[in-house]
């Protein structure tokens, strides 16, 4: 009777055991999926990440060393009469730029623009670290895709009834936009951060119009 019961015991011992191994399995099962989706997500949110509501996915074109790191969003455009988008890259994080400069304003949708007027008032921020090219032809893109007739105009100023777009871009003691009337904006430009300044604008409109149009 009494080897019976040690037996038994004996059993029950090994059930135990044999439960709480199955029980480290399965939680050690369920901490490597956890692991494996946390690790999916951070991978995810380095490709991809959300900014004033504007999604934006980080590209890498590596056809050059250094690769060169972009930020790519979709801008809603009218091709021939029916919706579609254009892939607008910029060269800077637009989470930086929103920390770093200051938009003291709001970007002006609720006006029928048809015209903007680009003016830069020194041409040597242009050619400053070869950014200039690229800044001002990314800014003019987004209104000439939007329909918009965009030229420089030495004689013109800020248009305090808002016919149209005004634009004065020119140097600073800081990157600043700022704006100074019901449609215009000066892109104040330190230290060569034209791109900087141009893409701030860019970004504040990206934000405006997923806002207001979307």
């Amino acid at each position: 009777m009494v080897k019976r019961d040690e037996e038994e015991n004996k059993e029950e011992l090994q059930r135990a055991r044999e439960d709480k191994q199955l029980k480290i399995f399965f939680v050690g099962i369920s901490l490597v999926v956890v692991a494996i989706f946390v690790v999916i997500l951070v991978i995810h949110g380095f490709k991809n990440f959300e900014q004033g509501g504007v999604t934006f996915n980080v590209v890498k074109f590596c056809d050059t060393q250094p690769c060169l790191t972009t930020y790519q969003t979709s801008f809603p455009v009218l091709s021939e009469g029916k919706p579609a988008e254009y892939n607008i890259y910029l060269r800077n994080d637009p989470r930086k730029l929103k920390e770093e400069i200051p938009f003291e304003g709001v970007i002006t949708l609720d006006i029928p623009l048809k015209q903007v007027i680009v003016n830069i008032s020194d041409e040597e921020i242009i050619d400053c670290n070869k950014d200039g090219g690229i800044a001002i032809g990314n800014l003019n893109k987004i209104f000439t895709i939007s329909g918009m007739k965009v030229g420089k105009d030495v004689n013109a100023t800020c248009d305090p009834q808002g016919r149209y777009m005004f634009i004065q871009i020119g140097p600073g003691n800081s990157t600043i936009v700022e704006q100074t009337g019901p449609a215009c904006y000066t892109i104040s430009v330190d230290n060569c951060e034209i791109l900087k300044g141009t893409e701030r604008f860019m970004v504040e409109t990206f934000e405006r119009i997923n806002k207001e149009w979307l």
